[in-house]
């Protein structure tokens, strides 16, 4: 099982940065995590319109982050 977890960083201030972890999982695919790693970080560029970049992970349950 697969959890996704973003870290989402401003561009103009790389030193302010986010993590996001996902509600919905866990996945049984990492493939899957993957896909719901897409959808977030287009609700996230959504939710705070500056430029940003983005680093995720899909991590096994159990793992620490």
């Amino acid at each position: 099982m697969f959890i996704a977890v973003i870290l989402a960083c401003a561009l103009h201030q790389p030193n302010m940065c986010a993590v996001f972890e996902d509600e919905y999982g866990p996945y049984a695919t990492k493939s899957q995590c993957m896909e719901r790693v897409e959808e977030m970080t287009t609700v996230i560029g959504n939710a705070f319109p500056f430029p940003q970049t983005f680093s995720y992970k899909c991590t096994k349950e159990g793992e620490s982050t």
